[in-house]
C-alpha cells in the first residue's frame, strides 16, 4: 500500500472538514478517486477508531490499496439513512 504524501491536495483539504464531520461516525466518500482524502480523514487523531469512511466510485482509481465499492452511477448499494455525512469532492464537473 502506498503511503500518501502529506503535501497532496487531499491532505490540505482535511482542515475544512474537521468541524463538519465532528459527530459523524459513518461517512460516504462519493467519488473517492485516489482514496487519499478518506485515508487522511480516518487518520486524524479525533477520528481514529470512531469514524468509518466508505469509498464509492464508478471506477477504481485508488492508489493507496483500498478498493472502493463500485456502482453503476445510478443507484447506490446502501440503505437510506445509512450514512451520517457524504463527501463529494471533484465529482460534479464529471456529470
Amino acid at each position: 500500500m502506498k503511503t500518501p504524501e502529506p503535501t497532496s491536495r487531499s491532505y490540505k483539504l482535511v482542515p475544512f472538514f474537521e468541524d463538519a464531520l465532528a459527530d459523524a461516525q459513518e461517512v460516504l466518500n462519493f467519488g473517492s478517486g485516489d482514496g487519499y482524502l478518506s485515508h487522511y480523514l480516518e487518520a486524524r487523531p479525533r477520528a481514529q477508531g470512531r469514524v468509518t469512511i466508505t469509498n464509492v466510485d464508478v471506477q477504481d482509481h485508488s492508489t493507496i490499496g483500498r478498493t472502493p465499492i463500485l456502482f453503476d452511477g445510478a443507484r447506490l448499494p446502501f440503505a437510506e439513512g445509512h450514512f451520517d455525512a457524504t463527501l463529494c469532492m471533484y465529482v460534479l464537473h464529471h456529470t
